[in-house]
């Protein structure tokens, strides 16, 4: 007899040991083996498994969740590209025999979760940074916008002006004409509309 434990930590990774005694009569006796099942037993790990044959698919989704791991079974490579970055996945359980033309392998490590975590997230501030510049470029419209709409408004103020001081030396010169007003009258009238 002898025995192997198996130990795994999140973010620590796995540890395997195996106890083997040198001499069968001189062994001490050993403490009861765990169950196989006790060292498959999870702990809520996500588990993103991939598989095509929908039968294994659900029996292993079964499986895998009686032993206590969170599972999402995806029936192809594009499906489990498609699952959203959050919450990310602990290991990634596959065949070899997809029909996409895509490599898997077991990842143990989280490598590949977060080389595709950081994908993501480099699409999500491309994403990003084109909302702020769209965002950018419309207040530089609507900048652009009002600033036409008061030099609009200034122009208005000026012809209405311009008109009435055009009245105003048209009335002048009547009055200067009638005998009323003074020649400097018309002057000042004809200066204020230069």
């Amino acid at each position: 007899g002898g025995r192997i434990e198996v130990e795994s930590r999140p973010g620590r990774g796995t540890r395997f040991r195996f106890t083997v005694p040198l001499v069968p009569g001189d062994a001490a006796p050993a403490e009861p083996a765990p169950a196989p099942a006790d060292l498959l037993r999870g702990h809520g790990e996500r588990v993103l498994l991939v598989e095509d044959e929908a039968g294994a698919r659900d029996g292993l989704t079964q499986l895998l969740t009686l032993l206590g791991y969170a599972v999402t079974a995806t029936a192809n490579g594009e499906e489990a590209i498609a699952l959203p970055a959050a919450p990310g996945f602990d290991l990634l359980l596959t065949d070899y025999r997809l029909p996409v033309d895509l490599t898997w392998e077991l990842d143990i490590w989280g490598r590949i979760r977060r080389t595709v975590e950081s994908g993501r997230a480099g699409a999500q501030a491309s994403a990003a940074d084109l909302a702020a510049l769209r965002l950018s470029t419309q207040a530089s419209l609507a900048q652009a916008y009002f600033q036409l709409r008061a030099l609009d408004s200034q122009r208005q103020l000026l012809d209405a002006t311009v008109e009435a001081y055009q009245k105003s030396l048209e009335l002048t010169r009547n009055r200067y004409a009638s005998g009323v007003a003074a020649k400097s009258d018309v002057l000042q009238a004809e200066t204020q509309l230069k």
